[in-house]
């Protein structure tokens, strides 16, 4: 051992540097480059001489949101599947469409536009679920489809109470709340059906027997047309507050007095007069009503002798929902004489 370094330290170091120029670093990082280069391309140029052409079908699609934005997509009732083109490596004649899916990015831009746009697929959009060296995508088939997507939105709506009118006292009623102070509750669901609802309604409150005002806690629900629609409510129970009154009759002043005919008792007896020709007719307080709408009368077809008569005022409407209270007077005096003439004595 002590000869081989005697000879490398005294024969063969003293005469390195007249072997290696100044540039002999250069000129090895160049030689390696190369051998490498020409490496990769040799590799490159097999691999692609050995790259085939596969078709993989029924690949599922995916939907996810784009560019970042925060939504939850409401998923498909069926999942819609693709055809792909692709060119892979010889050694992996094995894949199969299981190894693929689809993940289409879509905007709300997207979902809201109307008419709507159709998404379109791109290559780029296909994923694997392994590694997979030098695939190339080519083709999506088909490449596009009809926008049929939407997304999950919360809305607040205001809550109108449920019960049967038939079910309160008579006399009394209930006082509706403005709209803009009812109850508010947000619901959850597809932002296309949530589009279609303006208002709730609650479970059904029992009337009878309540003749004053009273708070109840009881559950608001869903119309009928979205129920089972992924549309939720998010809260169980709102605090209602019924307001009944008892009614406070309207007052009708001045409404004319009709007759059943001017001539009457088989046309031999006239009207001469009728007092009073107005009256005052009071009804329940619904919205519109008004004068025009309710004719009080007198039915005269019984009477058959002249004088003065007194005749009930009798009312009826223009509207089945105007209930008639009272009339005031309830009663008319009508004057009647004798139609045929009266024979003079000589």
């Amino acid at each position: 051992m002590s000869a081989i370094k005697r000879f490398w330290g005294d024969v063969v170091l003293p005469h390195v540097p007249r072997f290696i120029r100044n540039d002999f670093l250069r000129i090895l990082f160049s030689l390696i480059f190369a051998i490498l280069l020409t490496a990769f391309a040799h590799r490159n140029a097999r691999m692609k001489a050995d790259m085939i052409k596969m078709q993989f079908v029924e690949i599922p699609v995916f939907f996810v949101p784009a560019n970042s934005e925060s939504f939850s997509l409401v998923p498909r009732e069926s999942v819609l599947t693709v055809a792909i083109e692709a060119e892979v490596p010889g050694d992996l004649k094995d894949l199969k469409s299981t190894d693929f899916y689809v993940e289409c990015p879509v905007s709300k831009s997207q979902l809201d536009a109307n008419p709507p746009e159709p998404l379109i697929l791109k290559p780029v959009y296909v994923k694997t679920r392994r590694v997979i060296d030098n695939l190339n995508v080519q083709a999506v088939l088909p490449d596009s489809f009809p926008m049929d997507l939407d997304y999950y939105v919360e809305k607040d709506l205001p809550v109108q109470p449920a019960f049967d009118l038939n079910e309160l006292m008579p006399g009394y009623r209930i006082v509706d709340a403005d709209a803009e102070k009812r109850v508010r509750v947000r619901i959850r669901g597809p932002k296309k059906l949530l589009d279609t609802i303006d208002h709730l309604e609650t479970d059904k409150i029992p009337l009878s027997n309540m003749d004053r005002t009273f708070s109840c806690m009881v559950r608001p629900v869903l119309p009928n047309t979205v129920r089972g629609d992924n549309v939720r409510i998010l809260s169980d129970t709102v605090r209602m507050d019924i307001r009944i009154e008892e009614k406070v009759p309207k007052k009708l002043e001045y409404v004319p007095i009709r007759v059943l005919a001017d001539r009457i008792g088989a046309n031999k007896l006239n009207i001469v007069n009728i007092e009073p020709e107005t009256v005052t007719v009071y009804v329940d307080d619904v919205p519109g009503v008004s004068r025009d709408q309710v004719h009080p009368f007198l039915d005269l077809s019984n009477l058959t002798q002249s004088g003065v008569r007194t005749v009930d005022i009798k009312c009826w409407t223009d509207n089945g929902n105007i209930k008639v209270k009272s009339v005031e007077p309830k009663t008319a005096t009508v004057t009647l004489e004798s139609s045929v003439p009266v024979p003079v004595s000589n």
